[in-house]
């Protein structure tokens, strides 16, 4: 027999509740993560939930609903309601315990060239600390070294991704080859490390041999590309102001016949908010099976903020995603942010942070070694992880002071949220080189929060009832007896 306090209920701490249409309710514990969707009688789920609150017994609610026992064990199964005097939610350590040791993962950013011949009017690479004017490109052995410290940091069986980055990383192609070959050799000594290889690149430039690197090495390709030539020309023209839609179009054409695919990245910005659904038909149309929409970032890697009058609006940017997500165009599973996002609606798997650059999973490495946790926070000094030549690297010390300002238990915008433990509070960027930054106007302020919160719940919402639909579907093909008939529920995840 139970103790007496199994005999009450409650209902989940970060109970989140969505309607649609007019029967439509899906609901998820913000702590459990294991969403459950009705197709129908929304209002007597309600009045059963309501119920639970105002009776706070097994025992009586039992009288009140005699045949809903089965509908009560899924509530309780999903975290939806749980037993005893308190929520039996999972706890997560808010101290979080820091370690040096392995990583079953990690990122890394070897910048080759700290230069680029393009002139983005969003250019997020600062002139102090990129120092992109100096023509600045990374020597062969700040590359070596990169490679052998963090092959030595990755667990066996962990996965070790390595981004050819910039600048405009073709501009130093040599030694993009020369740091591939030098990975593969590396290979024998650490056979349980998983590699990966990517490029990112405005595709300006075709090295002659890059496709064949690129089908030999199987290296993943990102191409930006703003939209159809009038929107991308006037965001992203060559540095001597000429266009440069053709040329990159041209080239993503060659290796896209070449059987290799690339996937294309648009930023978001005042000029293209409106144009998103036409953006991902150009995209598909070119031929990417995978596009990527991202909201430009307000602020530069010298802490300097980009004008105003670029910053889309938020609420047209979530109206856009909603269109691109609707559409079809493309699988929203190819869709840059869904595919990051579809990991967080998983049962029990919580984010408390937006990102792996608190972990220092994401080290980007400059021409003179210098390790930064962040492609955006390159020359950012407080957060300066050591230096692979000298051995310092890496140092934690700037990861941790950022966990402890922008984890979701610890700060104060997210630790009351019921959404915190699916969005990890957004992209850790926003919060900490704008919130904090005496530069940022009340206007920057406001188009961040709304990006790292308004913007994450959009896209969650929009993942959660796709996987409720996903979950009847499948619920009619592994049991076509139930088809047609009313089904109160059918469990998500």
């Amino acid at each position: 027999m139970k103790p007496e306090s199994y005999d009450s209920l409650n209902l989940a701490t970060n109970l989140i509740a969505l309607e649609r249409g007019k029967e439509e309710l899906l609901l998820v514990s913000g702590d459990h993560l294991r969403p459950v969707y009705f197709a129908d009688g929304r209002e007597y789920i309600k009045k059963f939930l309501a119920a639970i609150k105002e009776l706070g017994g097994r025992i009586p609610l039992q009288e009140a609903f005699p045949h809903d026992r089965p509908l009560l064990d899924m509530l309780l199964a999903h975290g939806i309601v749980s037993e005893g005097d308190a929520d039996n939610s999972p706890i997560r350590d808010a101290a979080f315990r820091w370690s040096k040791g392995q990583q079953s993962g990690l990122t890394l950013y070897l910048l080759l060239s700290q230069s680029c011949n393009m002139g983005c009017v969003y250019c997020l690479n600062g002139i102090k600390s990129y120092q992109k004017n100096d023509r600045l490109m990374m020597p062969e052995e700040v590359a070596y070294r990169s490679l052998d410290r963090v092959f030595s940091l990755v667990d066996p069986g962990g996965t070790l991704k390595i981004i050819l980055f910039g600048g405009e990383p073709l501009l130093n192609w040599p030694l993009g080859r020369k740091a591939i070959l030098y990975c593969e050799s590396l290979k024998p000594r650490y056979k349980e490390v998983n590699i990966e290889y990517y490029i990112t690149s405005n595709f300006s430039l075709l090295p002659s041999d890059l496709i064949y690197f690129v089908k030999e090495y199987r290296i993943g390709l990102l191409c930006d590309l703003d939209g159809p030539a009038p929107i991308h020309n006037r965001c992203r023209p060559f540095r001597n102001g000429r266009p440069s839609y053709d040329r990159i179009v041209r080239n993503v054409r060659t290796i896209l016949d070449s059987g290799w695919p690339i996937q294309l990245r648009s930023t978001i910005t005042a000029f293209n908010q409106d144009l998103m659904v036409d953006i991902a038909r150009h995209h598909r149309e070119i031929g990417a099976d995978s596009i990527s929409f991202v909201p430009v970032i307000p602020v530069n890697s010298d802490e300097e903020f980009v004008p105003e009058t670029l910053l889309p609006s938020p609420s047209k940017l979530m109206q856009g995603l909603d269109e691109v997500f609707h559409n079809h165009i493309i699988d929203y599973e190819s869709i840059f942010p869904f595919t990051t996002f579809t990991q967080h609606v998983a049962p029990m798997t919580w984010g408390v942070v937006g990102c792996g650059t608190p972990y220092g999973t994401t080290p980007v490495v400059d021409v003179r070694g210098d390790v930064y946790p962040c492609i955006y926070m390159m020359g950012i000094k407080r957060y300066f992880m050591g230096n692979v030549m000298d051995g310092s690297f890496p140092d934690l010390e700037g990861c941790r002071r950022m966990l402890d300002l922008i984890h979701v238990d610890l700060n104060d915008e997210c630790r009351g949220c019921r959404w915190r433990y699916l969005c990890g509070g957004g992209c850790p960027v926003l919060r900490l080189t704008v919130l904090e930054n005496p530069k940022a106007s009340e206007n920057v302020v406001n188009y961040c929060r709304a990006i790292y919160c308004d913007y994450s719940r959009k896209i969650l919402e929009l993942l959660l009832w796709r996987k409720a639909e996903e979950a009847v579907v499948r619920l009619g093909k592994e049991h076509p007896e139930a088809a047609g008939v009313s089904r109160p529920q059918a469990p998500v995840c």
